[in-house]
């Protein structure tokens, strides 16, 4: 059938069309537009997306949040952003580099470290859903560079444990999805270039972004195997997981992402010039993939046609001198406009 777009947590079966709903989710007061993380999936079953398991714990609502944490070795700056919620959701909504939430009353989190969802609680052990708060974080300045380092899976980085568990994928996985993952990466030598040249595939003009005219695969049908080789019509959903499932038949470690692209821009702020009131509806709600690299840690990447998520990537060499850059890549597709501007379907 047709869904309502929004997030939702059953993504076991993806596919199928969805109509579009520009109720307000929250708003956002800062200095530029964000994706904005809800929570984080890990096993692929041929159909859709799974947790592969669930621990918990639980922090005081000012203490540092444990989830995605950047590397020292990695360049940063301090951000900050306000959050005026629309809705009763009682799960945080953050950036990438998340630090700390600040809210009005005292509240503990709920963490699940499989899928870095954030629960919040109030002072009686119920999940609450607050009005508002702030959130503190990292913005990453990665150097392609040092992206470029890594080549191999050195268990001395990664135990093979995690290798396993963001590697994993279904033992009837149609052999032609490795197939194709490796024509794409023909001539790459490190897990970022592999990434980008399966990021800018996604980009040809064979593929098309679609709300409505989405498959719903069959009994025997692969989700991904039926996006790339037989429709190559969809939406975030199809290119999100097809880029995250290509990456591991090469056995680069990638996990997929929901929560919300950095929605339209509404005023600029009247305590603090610096910053805008971005926001944010079902419309935005999203999906996308985040590829690990054991000296940069999780970094996203934007498959889905027509969309960037402004990662800052410094292309230039250690003496100063211009870094290899995407000069293969096809032409950019045109940003979807409006409030249509992308959607996870996840069934309410």
């Amino acid at each position: 059938g047709v869904s309502k777009v929004g997030y939702g947590t059953n993504d076991s079966r993806l596919g199928g069309p969805f109509i579009g709903d520009n109720s307000v989710v929250f708003r956002s007061e800062a200095e530029q537009k964000n994706y904005w993380k809800v929570e984080t999936k890990d096993h692929y079953t041929g159909k859709g997306w799974i947790p592969s398991g669930s621990t918990s714990f639980r922090i005081d609502g000012d203490e540092l949040i444990p989830v995605n944490s950047i590397p020292s070795t990695v360049e940063t700056r301090d951000e900050s952003a306000r959050l005026y919620l629309f809705m009763d959701y009682n799960h945080l909504i953050y950036p990438a580099g998340i630090q700390r939430a600040q809210f009005e009353r005292e509240y503990s989190l709920e963490i699940d470290s499989i899928k870095e969802k954030v629960s919040i609680f109030g002072f009686n052990n119920k999940p609450i859903a607050p009005d508002a708060y702030t959130v503190e974080f990292k913005i990453p300045k990665y150097k392609a560079a040092e992206l470029r380092e890594t080549s191999t899976a050195n268990p001395g980085q990664m135990d093979a444990e995690f290798i396993a568990r963001y590697t994993q994928l279904p033992e009837n996985l149609p052999a032609r999805i490795k197939e194709l993952a490796e024509s794409i990466t023909d001539g790459e030598t490190n897990w970022f270039d592999k990434a980008k040249a399966i990021e800018r595939h996604f980009g040809g003009s064979e593929f098309r972004y679609d709300q409505k005219d989405v498959a719903v695969p069959g009994e025997n049908d692969d989700y991904v195997d039926q996006f790339l080789f037989d429709t190559k019509v969809g939406y975030c959903d199809n290119f999100s997981t097809s880029m995250a499932v290509l990456l591991r038949t090469l056995g680069i470690p990638t996990r997929w992402v929901k929560g919300y692209t950095g929605g339209d821009f509404r005023e600029y702020s009247e305590g603090d010039s610096s910053k805008s009131i971005y926001e944010i509806t079902n419309n935005n709600a999203h999906s996308w993939v985040e590829v690990y690299f054991p000296n940069q840690g999780w970094v996203p990447f934007e498959p889905t046609k027509g969309f960037t998520n402004d990662v800052s990537i410094d292309f230039t060499n250690a003496d100063g001198t211009p870094a290899a850059t995407e000069t293969t890549a096809p032409p950019a597709a045109k940003p979807q406009q409006n409030v249509e501007e992308e959607s996870s379907h996840s069934p309410e």
